[in-house]
């Protein structure tokens, strides 16, 4: 056992767990980490499973003393949350220069480095906070941060108890082993990236919680919508905050940032934003822009040739491109009347997938801030899933091509929490349960 876990009060466990309250009537463990194929990468996801099983102190002082990870689901029964998570996995990036970016935007985060070696940004509540303001409130954070793309817990805004929804889980910090160096200690970590006892983190935690007023200043759902005029036209919010538009460059600006490398892509973007918002003055504005956000300025024939290309033909945002695509917050941009959406009809996105294992399955998934139950054809084919949305919870979305639907399933379905259903829910049980009553009640061992 290291220092960094040493049981130096007889309640840090105590405190740790109220810290990470959560779910309470299901938790996750795993086995010994797997050597990935592709790349050698250790993962637990072939060990990884759900219980349903109450958490209690006695699983915690065994998580730390490291005979028995734990993994805990931020929302609870009630769909709120005390704390939720920015979980960053590429561990082969300046984690120091994340932490130091955080401080500087007095983001109220406590870092923690993950198993895999990435990194954990915490966020501690003083106060039950529903899970869909915390998750709103991580998005904007890791939007500022240049972290989109990351995963957000809680993954769900709602829970689906009664149908035996459960959440999605992620492994404690302060475990006390690494399976012979399989994994990364999972410990706190000050702004210089050194480690943090448990007794050092509990407190910065408790101390860096945030009230529920706290924790709206960070929200940035969407802007004001800006007020048409008579035929019905959008109006600029603003000639240079961006705050009508795409957030990935009202991150990228903010405060008068300049940018350095990914100037250029930068640069088109604006040019799109630009024609839409101010058709007859966009060339005024892209070298206005140029000279604001650049570091250095490009120069006059560039700006020159990139005005020539764009008044060609109409050009879209190039969402996937960076450094738009770390600072996107593509749900606020959909909504945005100069966003992707053109503040038109929204594209569903997928988080939290889980799976009921009965036959056939049932899935539970987070469909733009809404829990749904689908069927497994109703998830893999557009179609059906537009129509279960329709129905269930009257949303409707735009057409998607068939692949591009399947990339989205394909990525929640990596991550999905696989639920082992009720006795009287499993394969037969239905059967078994229907000859039970008509042969009346006396045993019947032979079917075992």
């Amino acid at each position: 056992m290291t220092s960094t876990r040493t049981i130096s009060e007889g309640d840090d466990v105590e405190r740790l767990a109220a810290l990470f309250a959560g779910y309470s009537g299901a938790h996750g463990t795993h086995g010994e980490p797997v050597a990935r194929d592709t790349d050698g990468k250790m993962e637990i996801k072939g060990t990884a499973k759900t219980l349903k099983q109450p958490v209690t102190l006695e699983l915690w002082r065994q998580h730390v003393n490291g005979s028995r990870p734990l993994g805990i689901g931020p929302i609870d029964k009630n769909n709120e949350c005390r704390w939720g998570s920015i979980d960053y996995d590429k561990y082969d990036d300046d984690l120091i220069a994340i932490i130091a970016r955080a401080i500087e935007l007095e983001l109220p985060v406590v870092p923690c480095r993950s198993k895999s070696g990435g990194l954990h940004l915490f966020v501690f509540l003083s106060e039950p906070v529903p899970a869909r303001d915390v998750q709103i409130a991580l998005y904007a954070m890791a939007a500022k941060l240049g972290l989109s793309g990351s995963e957000i817990f809680p993954k769900q805004t709602q829970l689906l108890i009664e149908r035996g929804d459960l959440p999605s889980w992620m492994i404690m910090p302060y475990f006390g082993s690494t399976y012979n160096r399989k994994l990364q200690e999972q410990v706190g970590l000050t702004g210089q990236g050194d480690a943090l006892t448990m007794e050092q983190f509990i407190r910065l935690a408790e101390q860096a919680r945030i009230s529920p007023d706290e924790l709206a200043n960070y929200r940035t759902e969407r802007s004001s919508m800006p007020q048409g005029r008579a035929n019905g036209s959008k109006q600029p919010a603003s000639s240079g905050n961006f705050s009508d538009g795409p957030p990935c460059l009202q991150n990228l600006t903010a405060n008068g940032a300049r940018v350095g490398s990914g100037g250029n892509n930068m640069l088109t973007q604006m040019a799109v934003y630009y024609k839409k918002v101010f058709p007859n003055d966009w060339k005024n504005k892209l070298e206005e822009a140029n000279r604001l956000f650049c570091d250095p300025p490009r120069s006059s024939s560039e700006i020159s040739d990139m005005i020539k290309q764009y008044e060609k033909k109409p050009y879209e945002y190039k969402c996937g491109t960076e450094p738009m695509y770390s600072h996107c917050n593509s749900r606020v941009c959909r909504n945005r009347p100069f966003g992707v959406g053109d503040g038109g009809g929204e594209r569903p996105t997928i988080t939290g997938l889980a799976v009921l294992l009965t036959e056939p399955r049932i899935w539970f998934a987070e469909v733009n801030d809404v829990r749904l139950e689908l069927s497994t054809a109703q998830l893999i084919k557009f179609d059906l899933f537009r129509l279960a949305c329709a129905e269930k919870i009257h949303r409707s979305f735009a057409p998607m091509k068939a692949d591009s639907w399947s990339k989205i399933v394909d990525e929640a379905m990596q991550n999905a929490v696989e639920i082992e259903p009720q006795e009287d829910a499993r394969p037969g049980a239905v059967f078994f349960e229907m000859l039970e009553q008509f042969l009346g009640p006396r045993p019947i061992k032979w079917l075992a």
